[in-house]
């Protein structure tokens, strides 16, 4: 499994920082009791404001969550950065590819629709 981006002083994510991100954003998708489209779309949002390495962290550390709907947002966000990040898409054949819930083997299907 990919570590998270280093910390230091190239402009790297600071890990205190994604694992706040972490814990909101498993907060929010956890509100979510049906459908994909919420989630889809925090995932959009979080995109359209944080830079790829941001949310590449982000995905990576989501994906290590107990929450289904915290993996399923994981998924998402490495499905969108894929079309720039080929180790999102090494990270999904890899890992989430062999999540046990359908719910994330749902949204990997759905992980590079625009």
């Amino acid at each position: 499994m990919p570590d998270l981006p280093p910390v230091g002083a190239t402009g790297a994510v600071c890990y205190t920082q994604i694992m706040r991100q972490v814990e909101d954003m498993i907060e929010k998708v956890a509100l979510v009791k049906d459908g994909f489209r919420p989630i889809r779309e925090l995932a959009n949002h979080f995109l359209a404001g944080h830079p790829e390495d941001e949310a590449l962290a982000l995905a990576h550390a989501l994906s290590r969550s107990e929450v289904h709907r915290a993996r399923m947002m994981a998924t998402i966000l490495l499905g969108r950065l894929s079309v720039t990040r080929p180790e999102a898409v090494d990270f999904l054949r890899s890992d989430v590819s062999h999540d046990p819930d359908w719910r994330t083997q749902e949204m990997l299907a759905m992980a590079f629709d625009t």
